[in-house]
């Protein structure tokens, strides 16, 4: 069994210097590949993304510890009530 104390982050990195990307770092690379491989979006909404990655980079660095650290009770998931679409005349 692994624990997380154990586990090694995998650090992904873009191999496609031709490729239109974020600019230099990490934290732009691996969105760069997570948007190209996962979301496949186009290449404007790529660039879009990425100038607002590069703009915000300090925040989510930042932030980054206390994303997904919650628990349910912290934020509980409600279930959407459904109305019926049939009106009473």
């Amino acid at each position: 069994m692994v624990k997380m104390e154990d586990a090694k982050p995998e650090v992904l990195a873009s191999n496609n210097s031709n490729s239109k990307s974020c600019d230099s770092g990490l934290l732009q690379d691996r969105f760069t590949d997570l948007c190209k491989m996962v979301f496949v979006i186009g290449r404007e909404l790529l660039q879009a993304s990425c100038k607002s990655v590069q703009r915000n980079q300090d925040l989510l660095i930042s932030n980054a510890s206390a994303i997904g650290n919650g628990t349910t009770s912290d934020n509980p998931i409600r279930p959407l009530r459904w109305q019926s679409s049939t009106r009473v005349m």
